[in-house]
This record gives structure tokens, C-alpha cells and sequence, in this order.
């Protein structure tokens, strides 16, 4: 028998109808106090695109809020707590990933994405400054430690003075996770990630297509001399 419920689809990206391929249920009964707990696993398969991922459902009995029934009345119930795996996306992935050349930026990008998507916001800190770090170098910025690398692009011309200094709080960022044990807010992760998609996004692609723009211009016509 068919059996329909809704999940978040890690491809689809939100809330979707999933069929329930299978499902296992564990409970946990106290022994001396009317205490229970119980995970549900359900693998499930989106109606959408097919794809197959798991929905766990944990309910306490301890966790409890109130909801209102059709009759109007209010009745108390256990709220589940669900998660997912493969985790759902916490942050898009820029449509211009796929474009960045080097494969080493593009894994360590990829595994700061992952960090987020589990809410692991300290290494996803350490990690966008190792992204930093990697692009700054692709850009020929050889020097030892991050300000001096910032130097060198602002003295090429590829940053400007107050892009240099956006760019310093974001590396501090990361040594601040990296070496002081900072765990920054989801409102500071969101600000660091946009920062470094804006740099990557102009350092490496936008460059890159306003050349070839550039190539496609044809050539402004000579001006015939008049006599």
C-alpha cells in the first residue's frame, strides 16, 4: 500500500510529497516515572525528482507543545523533532560553482557548504578562511601570513582599500574560530560566505567573462579622412 507523506528533499530543495519506502520505529520507556521516548526512521522517495534520502522523527515525551483541533479546542501533543540526511541546504550553492577552475578551491568551498548544511559554523569559519587563503594564491599573492597577501592584490589593483579591509574581517573571523574557539552567529556565517562569493564571484568568474565580452566586441570602424 502506497503510503505519502511530506519531506524535505534534499535535490528539490523544500518541503515535497515523498513516498515512504520503509520505516523503523525504536522506543526508550523509563522505569520508574511515566517517561518514554522513540525515533522513527523513514527512507523516503521524492514524488518529484526520485530522489531517495531519510527523515528521522524524534518525539519525547517531556517535549510537548499545544495545538487546536478542527472542533476549535486545544489539546497537547508530542512535537517530533525532524532531521534530515543528506542534511538540507542551508545556503544555495552559487550557480557560478561549477565554473571556478581549480578543483582544490572548489572541494574546500564545497566541504565550507557541507560544514553549513550540518551547523557546523566554526569549521565552516576555518574553512571559508582556507578558501581565502587558496584564491588569494591562485591571484599570485605569494607573501606568509593574510595582510601581507591582501597588500600584494591591493598593490596589483585587484582590491581596493576598503574591499582590503572587508577582507581582513573575514580572515579574522576564521583565526578567531581556528584559534580562540569563536562560534559565530548563522547572521555571521551568512555575512562571511556572502563576502567570499562576492570576491570569488569577481576574482574568478566576472573577470574572466567581461574578457571574453571583450573578445566578441567587434572593432570600431575606421573614420574615412575627409578632403
Amino acid at each position: 500500500q502506497l503510503t505519502l507523506t511530506t519531506g524535505h528533499c534534499p535535490t528539490c530543495g523544500g518541503d515535497r510529497k515523498a513516498e515512504v519506502m520503509t520505516s523503523h520505529r525504536e522506543r526508550w520507556d523509563a522505569d520508574e516515572a511515566p517517561v518514554w521516548a522513540s525515533d522513527t526512521y523513514n527512507i523516503l522517495k521524492c514524488r518529484g525528482c526520485d530522489t531517495v534520502y531519510v527523515q528521522k522523527e524524534h518525539v519525547f515525551s517531556e517535549d510537548f507543545d499545544y495545538r487546536q483541533t478542527p472542533d476549535g479546542e486545544w489539546e497537547q501533543y508530542c512535537k517530533p523533532v525532524v532531521t534530515y540526511w543528506p542534511a538540507p541546504a542551508t545556503r544555495d550553492r552559487p550557480d557560478w560553482l561549477g565554473e571556478i577552475g581549480d578543483d582544490s578551491l572548489k572541494l574546500v568551498l564545497l566541504e565550507v557548504y557541507g560544514a553549513l548544511d550540518a551547523d557546523h559554523r566554526i569549521l565552516a569559519a576555518i574553512g571559508a578562511r582556507t578558501v581565502l587563503d587558496r584564491a588569494m594564491t591562485l591571484l599570485n599573492a605569494m607573501a606568509d601570513n593574510f595582510p601581507s597577501k591582501l597588500n600584494e592584490l591591493k598593490d596589483k589593483g585587484i582590491i581596493s582599500d576598503h574591499e582590503m579591509e572587508q577582507l581582513l574581517v573575514l580572515t579574522d573571523a576564521g583565526s578567531a574560530s581556528a584559534h580562540r574557539a569563536w562560534l559565530p552567529t548563522p547572521e555571521n556565517v551568512a555575512t562571511v560566505m556572502s563576502g567570499i562569493e562576492s570576491f570569488l564571484h569577481r576574482t574568478m568568474i566576472f573577470g574572466k567573462k567581461i574578457s571574453d565580452v571583450k573578445k566578441d566586441i567587434p572593432p570600431r570602424p575606421r573614420r574615412l579622412k575627409s578632403h
